[in-house]
Formats: structure tokens, sequence, C-alpha cells
């Protein structure tokens, strides 16, 4: 029995075409796992065998769990019960000997521009970034190393019959050529019983991806909404229009396979005031999963001064937003590092400059904080 069974069963593929070990333990891991059979897999497997407690690397799990939050270990231990417990091992993961579960995204194509995202996974961040290089600085030195650093989707071609669980990420899945060859190649080889999981930004209603989708047993596609209204559009980028969104959120419910649809916020330093908003006004039925951003560290609610923090509370408690939300604040409260948000102010502004918005229209108590800070 391991902790958690995603190291031996499961593998991450950044836009940069490295590997990690899954989406949430990437930003508190230094590891290298390119190499399925290599020293960190076989250290961290370890770990999960013969240990009791979960490593660092796992704080957003744990965290998850002190509210008795759904988390991605659960998922992943439910995925190896669903795989029917295969035997484990150090150096293979299972005897199987390769991964069974993918996490990929491929590369960075995107028609959003998320102002917590950056060019290595939006090509409309590129765009912004090559017009505008002070928004994103690091880019000039990025770029060279992103662009010679491709994922080779036919290894994952070549293999989908052993694949168990996949899912789909961006850039955005549903206008990437490498998800929509996936999808037809398990389609061709019958492959259609996995878990697939599509996380989508809900802009699009690719007719051609989702009728792909539909041939598929079970299925669950996140969208991601962060905030009710223009508010959404303010984070996200002007693409994002909050009415087609919500538009094509029911129309993915009403697909033939039935699939499960959830939605998805990620809660920043700009929503954090008033996030439990899209729960109260939420009207579709689907259920939302609402996670704390700890990346990028000038957007993450942890760095906050604790005064900011406080009042964040505040207003949630005074809009019966608080309960609900539990482990955000929680999670929160984690002690961080203000100086990270400093400069904030002056970086929005320039943002907002360029995209012809402006934050106090959208979020004025953030607008406040980022004025107290500097």
């Amino acid at each position: 029995m391991a902790l958690c069974y995603a190291p031996f069963l499961h593998r991450m593929v950044e836009t940069t075409g490295n590997y990690q070990l899954c989406c949430v333990a990437k930003e508190y891991d230094d590891g290298k796992y390119n190499d399925w059979e290599g020293e960190d897999y076989q250290k961290i497997r370890k770990h999960m065998i013969e240990e009791k407690e979960l490593p660092d690397t796992c704080i957003t799990c744990k965290t998850k769990e002190e509210y008795n939050q759904y988390s991605f270990r659960h998922s992943f231990n439910q995925l190896y019960e669903r795989l029917g417990s295969p035997s484990l091992d150090i150096q293979y993961g299972t005897a199987w000997e390769v991964p069974i579960s993918f996490d990929l995204r491929m590369n960075n194509l995107c028609n959003l521009s998320c102002r917590m995202c950056g060019p290595s996974a939006s090509t409309q961040l590129v765009k912004e970034a090559e017009k505008y290089p002070e928004l994103w600085p690091k880019w000039a030195d990025e770029a060279e190393d992103f662009k010679s650093n491709k994922f080779d989707v036919n290894y994952i071609i070549e293999n989908a019959g052993a694949i168990g669980d996949l899912r789909l990420l961006g850039g955005e899945p549903s206008v990437q050529p490498e998800a929509k060859a996936i999808l037809k190649e398990l389609i061709r080889i019958g492959n259609t019983g996995i878990g697939l999981h599509i996380t989508t930004n809900g802009t699009n209603s690719n007719k051609e991806f989702y009728d792909m989708i539909s041939k598929f047993n079970r299925v669950l596609i996140v969208v991601s909404i962060d905030s009710w209204g223009k508010h959404h559009e303010y984070i996200r980028g002007p693409a994002a229009h909050f009415p087609t969104i919500w538009k094509n959120l029911n129309k993915l419910k009403s697909l033939p396979n039935n699939p499960k649809v959830m939605i998805q916020q990620t809660v920043t330093a700009l929503n954090i005031f008033d996030f439990w908003r899209l729960r109260k006004n939420n009207d579709s039925v689907c259920e939302l999963m609402s996670n704390l951003a700890t990346w990028p560290d000038k957007y993450s609610p942890i760095n906050m001064p604790d005064r900011w923090k406080l009042r964040a509370i505040e207003i949630a408690k005074e809009n019966n937003g608080y309960e609900s939300n539990r482990h955000i604040f929680g999670q929160m409260m984690k002690k961080g590092n203000p100086d990270h948000l400093i400069g904030i102010s002056k970086y929005t502004e320039l943002m907002d400059s360029v995209r012809g918005q402006r934050l106090i229209d959208y979020f004025p108590t953030t607008h406040e904080m980022f004025e107290d800070i500097g």
C-alpha cells in the first residue's frame, strides 16, 4: 500500500516538454522526472511505500485534506483501484513498467491571455510579450529553450493502447492538433473506456473535438472559470467572453455520453475578496471546485500582507462566503512573503493600459490593496 499512487502510475508533461511528478506537486518539487526509471522517481516511490506521512512536496493535497476537501491524491488512489491494484515496483512503477496515466500540456496554443499564466502557456501571451516585453521580461531568455524542447506526441500515439487515464490541458486542448490526434488514435484502436479528463477555458465549442469526446465512456470536463461575469473577463483576458462560456458550459452537459462537467476556479490575489460570488451565482448545477493559486508568486494570496488576508476573511464572512471556502482561507493564512507583491500596482497598471481595462472597475478592494502594497 502506498500513501499516493501517482508516482507509480502518472506522468505530467509541461508545455516546455519537461516531465513533472504531477500538476500540484511541481511547484514544490525540484526533482528530475524526465526518466521514468530515474533516481528521483525511485526516491519518491520509496517514500510513498515506506513512510507514514506525505512528503513536503505534497503540501497542496495535505492542505485540502485537512479541510476535508477532495484532493488529487484521492483521485490517483481511486485510479489505482480502478485499474485493478497492480503490483508496485520501485524502479518501473508497476508490473506494466510504463506510465498508464498522463497529464498532457503539449504546447502553449491557446486563445486566451490569462493574467496569472505566461507565454509558455499561451500563444496570445507570446504575442503580448513580443509587442510589450516589459510585461513579460523573462520571456526573451525562455523563448529559445521553449522552442527547442518540444514534446513528441508520437510517443503517446504509439503507446495509446497502454493508457488507462488521460488528462488533456493546455494551452487550450480543444484547439490543439496534438490533442485531436491522440483522441483519434484512441478511438481507432477502441481504447475508449479510459478515464478521459479535459480541462478547457470553455470559449470554444469545437464540434470535431467534442464529437470525438462523446465516443468515450468515462469523461470529466473541467471548465476554468474564475469569477462571475465581466470579472472573469478581466482575469482571463478580453477574449474570455463570459456569456459564451456559460452557454458552452450547458452545451457540454448535453453531450450524448453524459460527461461529468465541473467548474474549476483559480483563486488569486485578484479575486480573493469576492471569488465566492461565483459559487453563489452558479445556476448550472455543475459542481464548483476552488483552488488557491500558489504560483506565480505575485498573484498568490499566500504572499498577501496579513492585514489584507484578514480583510478577505472578514468580507467573506460578511457575505456568507466563508464556511464553504474554509480550505481556501486556511491555505491563504500559511506564511508567505509579501515582498513578492512589491511592484504589483505598477505592473497591473501597465497591463491594464495594454488591454484597455482598469482593475478598479472590476476588483476595487484588490486595487486598494495593490495601491497599499505599492
